[in-house]
């Protein structure tokens, strides 16, 4: 009788360890973090000559742009990156390629294309100059031009994407890279636009960061936990 006590004594304590450790490593399977470098396209020729340039149009970098971009890329360069991404549009496709081409591990870094990191559109006011967008439009505010972020039923008089579509695919799309398997504990980068300032500035509640200059990195990192204590935080903005 004891002999069989003992052996189930012996199985009882068998099957805790096993729980104790099956646990332990789905904890740390699913505790992780994602730390995503962003960084805002390089000066364009748009930006220079004061052109109003969303998702709408494109315009190719200037040569102090590409410079400063180098110079972005040299920053990074000991950061091994899971993965590369851009907006589909080509100055933040060239910013990203100026980057990883300075990276220590560029041959390792795989480079994609999302369209949900695409910039705002400015509607009707695409391409031209702010001086004659005011003219034609008078009030090119956000409020006017692209609503209130919060407004869901915001419709623009011409033809802009709302801040409030914006800010919920741009921030879904974040959330998609961060969870990926292959970016899980790791650091990725995200080349996108100015219009992320406005993500980042109701995303962390701080009016400050809704202005983010050409070739800057921000930094963000999301945290997962199976307990419940997931989220992003910021860590460093646009230097």
């Amino acid at each position: 009788m004891k002999k069989g006590r003992f052996k189930k004594k012996i199985i009882i304590c068998l099957i805790i360890l096993a729980m104790v450790f099956g646990f332990g490593s789905w904890y740390r399977a699913e505790n992780y973090s994602t730390t995503i470098y962003l960084v805002r396209h390089g000066q364009t020729e748009a930006n220079v000559k004061g052109i109003l340039m969303g998702s709408g149009g494109d315009s190719p970098l200037t040569a102090d742009g590409e410079k400063a971009v180098e110079a972005t890329g040299e920053y990074l360069a000991p950061i091994r990156f899971r993965s590369a991404y851009s907006s589909p549009m080509g100055r933040a496709v060239k910013t990203r390629d100026i980057i990883i081409s300075e990276n220590k591990y560029k041959d390792e870094t795989p480079k994609k294309k999302l369209g949900s990191l695409r910039d705002l559109s400015w509607g009707k006011a695409e391409g031209m100059t702010i001086e004659d967008a005011s003219k034609k439009f008078k009030d090119l505010s956000d409020e006017t031009v692209f609503g209130n972020i919060d407004d869901s039923s915001f419709k623009s008089k011409i033809g802009a994407e709302s801040l409030y579509h914006y800010y919920r695919r741009f921030d879904r799309c974040l959330g998609k890279i961060a969870e990926e398997k292959e970016n899980r504990d790791g650091d990725v980068l995200v080349v996108t636009h100015s219009a992320a300032g406005r993500y980042l500035a109701k995303k962390f509640g701080k009016k400050d960061y809704s202005n983010i200059d050409n070739a800057s990195v921000t930094v963000i990192r999301y945290r997962h936990s199976p307990l419940g204590k997931t989220g992003w935080e910021m860590v460093a903005f646009n230097k």
